[in-house]
């Protein structure tokens, strides 16, 4: 899981996964030294095809019904519960101090 850049400062895993999902990357701030750290590109991508790249793979099992649901779900479930472990953030250039 990530660490503040500045005070090396762990961030909390629901923090993480509220600033992803709920908040739409919105930056992360470091609860002791109030520095905001934004999401990596490569997060992004990573994020965007964990939910994407499972609907066109089970495209030809839809045949298969809510069983296929299920398993998305539990896919979306894993994937948000494993976004701090793959989630990298940094700071901004012109916010350091």
């Amino acid at each position: 899981m990530q660490k503040c850049s500045n005070c090396s400062s762990q961030f909390k895993r629901k923090n993480i996964i509220k600033s992803v999902w709920l908040r739409s990357y919105s930056p992360i701030l470091c609860e002791n030294c109030n520095t905001q750290h934004y999401f990596n590109v490569s997060t992004r991508l990573i994020c965007g095809l964990s939910i994407g790249a499972p609907i066109f793979i089970l495209h030809g099992l839809f045949h298969y019904g809510y069983y296929i649901l299920l398993v998305y779900i539990l896919w979306l479930v894993l994937v948000i519960y494993l976004t701090p472990s793959f989630a990298r953030v940094h700071i901004k250039a012109g916010d350091e101090e």
